[in-house]
């Protein structure tokens, strides 16, 4: 909240951004970051806006990953607008609140690795598998 609360030329530089970018790995784009402000034509636009599909979509596939790594399943849209789950290793089916427990204690271990990593040195912490039960 702190953040948006910011005017929008200060938020790339601040120290909210710096938190959020230590705690999420994510970075946040100032108004110098948009590249349609520039852009004349279409073409131009998409040309500039490429690179930052990319990087998201590249993020996606490692958040994914590491999702399927820690909680030990595999997520499956379902046709209705939501999500089956699914055991990487056996294939059996998960039900959602398991699911739902292991991703959480997923993101709890990210943020402590996160935040011991910033104290320490500014290093992101080792990888490693979150308990299955």
């Amino acid at each position: 909240r702190d953040y948006v609360a910011l005017p929008p030329n200060r938020r790339a530089s601040s120290k909210e951004a710096r938190e959020i970018r230590s705690l999420s790995g994510y970075p946040l784009s100032g108004n110098d970051a948009l590249p349609f402000r520039e852009s004349t034509t279409k073409e131009e636009f998409l040309l500039r806006v490429q690179p930052i599909v990319r990087g998201m979509e590249r993020r996606k596939r490692l958040d994914e990953a590491e999702a399927r790594e820690h909680t030990g399943c595999e997520a499956r849209k379902d046709g209705k607008g939501g999500f089956q789950y699914f055991d990487a290793d056996s294939g059996e089916r998960v039900a959602a609140a398991e699911y739902r427990r292991r991703y959480a204690a997923m993101i709890d271990e990210r943020r402590r690795r996160r935040r011991a990593g910033a104290r320490a040195d500014g290093s992101s912490g080792a990888a490693g598998r979150t308990e299955r039960r």
